[in-house]
């Protein structure tokens, strides 16, 4: 009894007593170890293998080697995760910056629109200001018609004289 390790005998009852346990309730993961308590488990093995007189029961064996291989799936299955989040993340920011360039690109149109509709709205401006003023002159042509046919002739006739000499410097 002087040779036995006190210790070494702890850790073996209390994973039998975990694996027992485990069996009973159908193999139920949530039972198994995971963390700290599956490291100290997998050295305890280890070491027993070292070591005369130290065996691990077969249900110890299989309860530690379903532990870790739960734990390498749910690990497996947290860095899926994470890379899905990642990856998820990575598109929204790509169409984030797609949508930024739509967005100032339409900014760049309406400002030119803008500008264009200001351009028009003064050549409008300007064009009813000439035409009001041609309007002017023309009543102004008719009152003098009315009262001197003899005047409005004669502007007319120099009106054509001047519009005839224009035509033959283009022609």
């Amino acid at each position: 009894s002087i040779n036995t390790d006190l210790e070494w005998v702890r850790q073996h009852t209390r994973l039998l007593q975990r694996a027992i346990e485990w069996e009973r309730k159908s193999k139920n993961n949530s039972y198994l170890l995971s963390g700290t308590d599956l490291e100290e488990a997998e050295q305890w093995m280890s070491e027993a293998a070292t070591k005369p007189n130290r065996q691990v029961v077969p249900l110890q064996a299989k309860y530690i080697h379903e532990s870790r291989t739960v734990a390498l799936r749910r690990q497996r299955s947290l860095l899926i995760g994470v890379s899905l989040a990642a990856v998820i993340s990575l598109v929204a920011a790509a169409f984030a910056v797609y949508q930024s360039i739509q967005a100032t690109q339409q900014k760049d149109r309406a400002e030119k629109n803008e500008a264009s509709a200001i351009e028009n709205r003064n050549i409008a401006a300007t064009q009813k200001a000439i035409a009001e003023d041609k309007q002017k002159e023309a009543e102004t042509n008719q009152r003098l018609a009315e009262e001197h046919p003899r005047i409005a002739e004669e502007k007319t006739i120099l009106g054509n004289a001047q519009r005839s000499a224009a035509l033959a410097q283009i022609y």
